[in-house]
């Protein structure tokens, strides 16, 4: 996927769009809400969110003033890269916390203040509603305000996963579309490493977030042999004996982890083996060397 080039030139028409987003950011203490930009254009709504992306993209310093609004994935990442420096296999899980806490920063305000709003409180502050309200409340009227304002985070937020682990890869030396490409919504893996000599095979590649749950074995059976999975997890129980064997039957050749979530595992769980002999946990930091391998030898490198 092509990443946006900030340093593409833009029309003057574009360019006093993005200074009058500028001047209002500016001109405010604290955080604009979107509707707040939107009001300034007599233009769609989409319109106003593609120019306010490509401002954003041109301005990743402005992207935790705008309450309500994400920019691309691939933009985050580069805001991420400014505070955290580049990101690399061993700075996936850093990376990852670094847009979590934008995505936090942009979203959190705006659900908080809908909440309070909603949620009545006594003169003890606690809260008025009966549970049956409550759960009326978040089944009914806190779902449509989640869909209502959502304003392509949902869709963001599922990518900056896939795109942190494409950003390692291209920082460790290989190219998207040469060595490895992502794949959209539609296919059977979220990304697909290319082997660039010999039987040019191709390695599936899972990319999970924090809960392996069920969506992890589901991917897994789903996506075409040889496969891995990498994912942020952060409970080292979802990885017992007994899931490990379930895992197991699907036939991935690794699943990666942050090295606190490896070092958590169940002796018994690391003690299993892939159909090669093979761990099949590995530390997230050994990703990137072992896709640069499959690369060159169509093969994971043997782990312990």
């Amino acid at each position: 996927m092509a990443r946006y080039n900030p340093d593409q030139p833009v029309s003057r028409a574009t360019q006093r769009v993005h200074d009058e987003i500028r001047n209002k950011l500016d001109a405010t203490e604290g955080q604009v809400h979107f509707e707040v930009i939107r009001d300034l254009f007599s233009t769609a709504a989409p319109t106003v969110k593609k120019n306010l992306r490509t401002f954003l993209a041109r301005n990743p310093d402005y992207i935790d003033r705008i309450e309500g609004f994400l920019p691309e994935a691939d933009v985050l990442i580069d805001r991420a890269e400014q505070d955290i420096g580049k990101v690399t296999a061993t700075s996936l899980w850093a990376a990852n916390q670094a847009c979590k806490n934008l995505v936090d920063r942009v979203i959190r305000p705006m659900h908080s203040k809908y909440l309070r709003q909603s949620i009545r409180a006594d003169a003890d502050g606690r809260p008025l509603q009966e549970i049956e309200e409550l759960i009326d409340f978040l089944y009914e009227d806190y779902t449509q305000f989640v869909r209502d304002t959502n304003n392509g985070v949902t869709s963001t937020a599922g990518r900056i996963n896939e795109r942190l682990v494409a950003r390692a890869l291209e920082n460790s030396g290989l190219v998207e579309g040469t060595h490895f490409i992502t794949t959209g919504t539609n296919s059977d893996a979220d990304l697909v490493v290319l082997q660039t000599d010999g039987a040019r095979r191709r390695l599936s590649v899972e990319i999970k977030s924090y809960n392996a749950r069920e969506r992890l074995l589901r991917g897994l059976r789903d996506a075409p042999e040889p496969k891995v999975a990498v994912g942020f997890f952060r409970n080292a129980t979802e990885f017992g004996p007994q899931r490990t064997l379930t895992l197991l039957g699907a036939s991935p050749l690794a699943v990666y982890m942050p090295m606190d979530t490896f070092m958590d595992l169940d002796p018994a769980s690391r003690a299993h083996r892939t159909q090669r002999q093979d761990s099949l946990y590995r530390p997230l930091d050994q990703f990137a060397a072992d896709m640069q391998y499959f690369c060159n030898h169509g093969a994971l490198h043997r782990y312990p």
